[in-house]
């Protein structure tokens, strides 16, 4: 059995919206957003590039949590182009909180240098049970501040 969508027809008089959309990180267009062409769409993904000359690849962003100790996956999530690792890392580190039934303070969490952000270590700080480690960046001014 099938059912075919025909969700703009319950109000046809309606003016269609325009969009702006993100195609890359360059390319912004209006488009529009009317019920019968989001019925027709696909999934728009981020076009990311490896290096400037090689060519964009759809991606979408996934956040995961390993456990150090086994190697193994605990929890990931699928973000959208418009999410930051900023407002994914509370999400995921909620949902590992869950999985593991983390009440103290004895867990660790290690991040890479994205996740260096005041905002994200205040959150986890003083609203999670977890310590948090992330590298700085490398950052040239601040290695000749420490060189002097």
């Amino acid at each position: 059995m099938a059912f075919k969508k025909k969700l703009h027809k319950f109000r046809p008089d309606d003016p269609v919206p325009e969009v702006l959309t993100h195609r890359t990180e360059c390319i912004v267009r209006a488009e529009s957003a009317g019920a019968s062409s989001i019925e027709r769409g696909v999934r728009q993904m981020r076009r990311r590039k490896k290096d400037p000359t090689s060519r964009t690849i759809k991606t979408s962003q996934t956040f995961f949590c390993l456990d150090a100790d086994t190697c193994q996956p605990v929890a990931f999530t699928i973000g959208s182009s418009a999410k930051s690792v900023t407002q994914a890392t509370p999400e995921l580190l909620h949902l590992s909180q869950q999985i593991l039934n983390i009440a103290d303070g004895s867990t660790l969490v290690l991040a890479d240098t994205e996740h260096y952000n005041a905002r994200l270590f205040n959150h986890i700080i003083h609203q999670t049970p977890f310590e948090f480690m992330a590298p700085g960046p490398a950052n040239k001014g601040l290695f000749k501040r420490m060189a002097d």
